[in-house]
């Protein structure tokens, strides 16, 4: 991303907004530091490595989080523990058998996936650490995606194809939700490859077995948590952008679309059918969640209006819980890690939008220029503005939910951990894009950073529960 801005800036005559001419200790910093980074990639340039250090970190996690601690944990849980036992799913007679328990029951089942293979074939483990374990290798799902999406954004740059996974395998969040049971983790991993396939048609043009995997995913995403449901839009917008990258005619968009939406129908619709038919006219089952959820608790109040990025509340809460934000939502870190977390994003947008600058500049030449340079880039132009699309479309669907469904509670950054791939993959490709030197320096400090806020993390959870080999 960084040659993609920076050919857009020098292409528009302007300099990127926050480069700069470095004094004589910068260059002699960054070649130590190069000699540094070309030692650790030497060590971490295996995905069997990069996937090891993922399990460890979230096993200790694992074995840390009590599941007192762990958001609606309990009731993930239930659905797990009635799939096994009774090889079926549960009946609406089931739900209100036990409401304060079972909400989550309406819902679809394929989030639990990881964790029932797990239960099925570790019988002599404890059903609940087995759970955690199943959930956690879902999270290596998203990691490996990571890598996979990693090198298709940054072919000639090894450091920066490194550090999208290793932000990913530290975001301490991300962890966090890794190492309890839910149903985030797999619709993340689920929505993270279903952006790594997209990325892949934009690079490479469309093929049949293509379509078929997005429609497979695409299926498997529907059956998945509904926070993934807004990435259904980016995928949209990413099958025009690759039919207008590739010159796609109509007809074939058309039976590539039709292929998509027929495979992925025949994947979920079974389940919406089941739903219609057991809990009368609730496709979805969220009427029934929340029927059960105000059973056992109270009557769902609306927290949050439209449209809720007017609240600095929301705006605070959305920002801690998507970087680290413990516990039952209640364990905060000390506040100057959130302050540097957002120092890094507004640096990487500024830096992003500083390349944009003179599109807005009342110049006669910039639009032929800029429709030149689009045209020479249209794989490059589609795959970023793909991933932009994503990170909106989750964010809209967390205000949408933050308004409706999660009325129940305030906003959740895990909701947007669907886009997971695209935000952080436009944070670092906005940090590389600040110059030669201080590009690489900026990424490199983001990622150091934000591994030693997972290390931080996990010592301070340490120290309130300390470590534990069964969950109950």
């Amino acid at each position: 991303m960084s040659v993609f801005f920076n050919n857009l800036t020098s292409m528009l005559r302007l300099p990127n907004a926050l480069s700069w001419q470095k004094p004589g200790w910068a260059d002699l910093l960054l070649r130590q530091i190069e000699g540094w980074l070309d030692l650790i990639l030497r060590r971490l340039d295996s995905p069997l490595v990069i996937l090891s250090i993922a399990f460890a970190v979230r096993l200790l996690w694992i074995m840390t989080v009590p599941i007192t601690e762990a958001p609606d944990e309990g009731a993930h849980y239930w659905v797990i523990s009635f799939i096994r036992d009774r090889m079926s799913l549960p009946t609406l007679n089931d739900l209100f058998k036990d409401p304060g328990a079972a909400y989550y029951g309406p819902l679809p089942p394929l989030g639990y996936l990881p964790s029932l293979v797990v239960c099925f074939f570790t019988p002599g483990l404890e059903t609940a650490m087995a759970a955690r374990i199943g959930n956690a290798m879902a999270g290596l799902a998203t990691v490996s995606a990571a890598m996979f999406v990693a090198r298709k954004l940054f072919p000639y740059d090894r450091q920066l194809a490194l550090c999208l996974p290793l932000v990913v395998l530290f975001h301490p969040q991300l962890v966090f939700v890794n190492s309890y049971t839910n149903n985030d983790s797999t619709t993340c991993a689920i929505s993270s490859w279903l952006i790594a396939l997209t990325c892949l048609v934009l690079r490479e043009g469309w093929q049949t077995r293509y379509s078929l995997g997005i429609g497979v995913l695409t299926g498997f995403l529907l059956l998945g948590k509904y926070s993934g449901y807004p990435i259904l839009l980016a995928l949209f917008v990413g099958l025009l952008l690759g039919a207008w990258v590739h010159q796609l005619k109509a007809k074939r968009l058309m039976i590539s679309s039709l292929l998509i939406a027929g495979v992925s129908a025949a994947l979920s619709g079974w389940w919406f059918l089941r739903n219609y038919c057991q809990f009368p006219g609730d496709v979805f089952g969220l009427k029934t969640m929340l029927d059960l959820h105000a059973r056992a608790y109270t009557e769902p109040k609306a927290l949050y209006h439209f449209p809720a990025v007017d609240n600095a509340n929301w705006r605070n809460t959305v920002l801690m819980s998507f970087w680290g934000l413990f516990g039952n939502m209640n364990r905060l870190l000390p506040r100057q890690i959130y302050a540097v977390y957002s120092l890094f994003m507004l640096v990487s947008m500024v830096s992003i939008a500083s390349a944009f600058i003179p599109i807005f500049l009342p110049r006669p030449t910039v639009t032929n220029m800029m429709r030149q340079f689009v045209d020479n880039n249209r794989s490059e132009v589609a795959v970023w503005t793909f991933l932009i699309v994503c990170v909106v479309s989750s964010f809209v669907g967390l205000i949408g939910a933050s308004v409706s469904i999660n009325a129940t509670g305030s906003p959740q950054g895990r909701y947007l951990f669907p886009s997971e791939l695209a935000s952080i993959a436009l944070l670092i490709g906005g940090l590389s894009s600040l110059g030669r030197r201080t590009g690489p320096l900026a990424v490199w400090a983001f990622v150091g950073f934000n591994a030693w806020s997972s290390f931080y993390s996990w010592l301070f959870l340490l120290h309130l529960y300390g470590l534990r080999t069964r969950i109950f």
